[in-house]
Formats: C-alpha cells, structure tokens, sequence
C-alpha cells in the first residue's frame, strides 16, 4: 500500500533557501517544517521493494537514516543530491551516505567541502572506496562534469548549459 498523506495543522510546509555568493557558488539550506522528527513515523520497507533506485536528499535526519536503512536491506540504488547543511547531514551521516551513495549530485563548492571534510584527494575517490558509480558536478553558466567508470577506468564528460530558443515557464507548470 502507498503512505498515506497526513495534514500537519498549526506547522508550515518544508521551505529549501539558496544562498549564492558573488561568484555563483551556492549552498541550500531546509528548513524541516511539517517534516520535522517530531512527525517522522518509521517507514515500511515495501515501500521499496519494487523500486531500482531510491533519492535521497535534505530532510528530517532520523527519515533519512531509515530511509538509506530501506533502501539498501531492498537492494535499491542510492540516488543523493548532496547539500552542504550539516544539521541535515552530520558527518557519521554524510559518510556513510556519500559512501553507499551510487549516483550523487554536488555542485562545485559541495564537491570541495566533500573532499575537505574526508580529505580526500579527488572526489573521483569515492568510485574506489564507495559505491558511486556516477558522480555530477554542477558547474553554474560553465555546464556540469560527469564522472563514471568504463572498462575499470574513471572518465570525465564536460556538458554546457542548454541554452532554450524561449523561456515558456520558469516554474514548470
């Protein structure tokens, strides 16, 4: 059976705010809202029976814990969008997270606050002592790099923007 929704009276909805530096380097923050612990209700792992992947990204940290718990005892491949918000991924999380993490999307400042806190050389270190097998960099007006791994080598893809003929809907109605 899917989860059923449940109205949260007298809370607000979960809000995520970017904050970008002069240079176009951004963190998001959340703030939990109607998502906060004090609502968490433990999760059913056949809710991820039947799933391939499941994606993970900022929420209520004792969630996401269950949440990777479910989705690994079902096999599912780990999808993150890292968000450098440490009170959402403290680091015992973050490890264990990034590391069982299969594909996982960062932007650039993310990417260097990864290598930072477990002094890693390169993120691309993740593909030897992980479970990444696909690792997107967004990069702002200057694309994305994708790194994967092919014949047991790491490679690295460059992609532009896309750049639209005409904006329709900024808002994806």
């Amino acid at each position: 059976a899917l989860p059923i929704l449940k109205v949260i009276d007298n809370d607000y909805t979960s809000n995520c705010y970017l904050i970008e530096n002069k240079d176009g380097n951004h963190i998001t923050l959340f703030y939990t809202g109607a998502m906060d612990k004090k609502y968490y209700k433990k999760l059913e792992q056949s809710m991820f029976e039947k799933s391939k992947y499941a994606v993970i990204t900022v929420g209520c940290l004792e969630e996401n814990w269950d949440f990777m718990k479910c989705a690994k005892k079902a096999g599912n491949k780990i999808v993150t969008g890292m968000k450098c918000d440490f009170n959402a991924f403290p680091f015992e999380f973050l490890k264990e997270f990034l590391y069982g993490s299969h594909i996982i999307f960062a932007n650039e400042g993310e990417r260097k606050e990864i290598e930072k806190e477990f002094g890693l050389e390169s993120i691309e270190e993740l593909f030897k002592d992980g479970n990444a097998e696909v690792i997107v960099i967004t990069k702002g007006s200057e694309g994305s790099e994708v790194y994967y791994c092919e014949d047991e080598k790491i490679k690295k893809e460059s992609i532009n923007i896309a750049i639209p003929d005409k904006v329709v809907d900024k808002i994806g109605r």
